[in-house]
């Protein structure tokens, strides 16, 4: 049995590092209302993966703040409907990244089909990745309430001993989405090797043909590294689901906590490496310290005047 002062440091952590991702999706969704030039379907998406990042972290500072001690978390109320928040939230994160490849590959390969470069048909996108989210986790509710809670993290969450709806909600919520970017990048790597072979030399180097693949690969590799990321948790709780398959007793008890500290890592690092990617929000960013320092300076040469 993992001693208290454990879980107790292990939550706080885990509550400063959703503080920072709430704290980066803010700024990211305040920037981009802000700033007209930034309304833009990449943007938009960026801020539907916020919105739904902000979700996913007040889940969890929740039941952090219930797991401090063993006794409020087994008898935290509604841990039925927080698991269901949980997986909603994880599932729109997943579903919003796989949306956004979609989205890059109307206009990189499917650029001739007009109607899906438009606002309606993104508009429509982010819908669907809502509805998506909310109907495949309703299964959830309809669960025991003991396979909702997991002792050994102190979490409302879908445990792995019920390892075969673990495993179908994983698959669906998570490892579908991703496998869809992943076809996704494979089609926009074949697309600019055929439209390479088929350009003639004269053209193909052309400054808008060439910025055009530059900008194509610059996404492939966006892409790969925020599925990276993101698939790093997934392992040990496939690992997990597969013990329970074939073991009769438990996992030792430090993989559970570890397995959902996993998932709140990785998705803090999909947050920051999102943030740093995002370079016409840095650069804001960037503008708006420079013309702060610029005042400071001014006022103090004012004032010593």
């Amino acid at each position: 049995m993992l001693n208290n002062l454990f879980f107790i440091i292990n939550f706080s952590l885990s509550i400063v590092i959703l503080t920072v991702s709430i704290i980066l999706s803010l700024i990211t969704i305040i920037i981009v209302l802000k700033n007209r030039q930034l309304h833009t379907f990449n943007q938009s998406f960026m801020c539907n993966s916020s919105v739904a990042t902000i979700f996913h972290a007040i889940v969890i500072i929740i039941g952090s703040i219930y797991g401090f001690h063993e006794d409020t978390a087994i008898n935290a109320p509604s841990c039925v409907l927080r698991a269901y928040f949980y997986l909603v939230s994880l599932t729109a994160i997943c579903y919003s990244k796989a949306i956004q490849a979609m989205s890059h590959l109307f206009f990189s390969v499917l650029y001739k089909h007009r109607f899906l470069l438009t606002w309606r048909t993104h508009r429509i996108l982010i819908i669907i990745n809502w509805i998506i989210a909310f109907v495949v986790c309703v299964p959830l509710i309809f669960i025991d309430a003991n396979d909702s809670f997991e002792i050994e993290s102190r979490s409302c969450i879908l445990s792995t001993k019920t390892y075969v709806f673990a495993f179908c909600m994983a698959n669906v919520s998570c490892l579908f989405p991703y496998g869809i970017i992943a076809v996704v990048v494979i089609i926009i790597i074949i697309h600019i090797r055929r439209s390479t072979r088929r350009v003639q030399a004269i053209r193909e180097n052309s400054p808008n043909t060439t910025q055009k693949r530059r900008r194509e690969i610059k996404l492939i590799k966006q892409m790969s590294a925020q599925t990276a990321t993101v698939t790093l948790a997934a392992p040990l709780y496939l690992f997990l689901i597969i013990w329970h398959v074939t073991q009769k007793k438990s996992a030792p008890e430090p993989l559970y906590l570890l397995s959902l500290n996993s998932i709140t890592i990785s998705l803090f690092m999909l947050t920051a490496l999102q943030f740093i990617m995002n370079q016409e929000v840095n650069q804001l960013i960037r503008q708006f310290f420079k013309r702060c320092c610029t005042f400071i300076i001014m006022k103090k040469s004012t004032d010593q005047q």
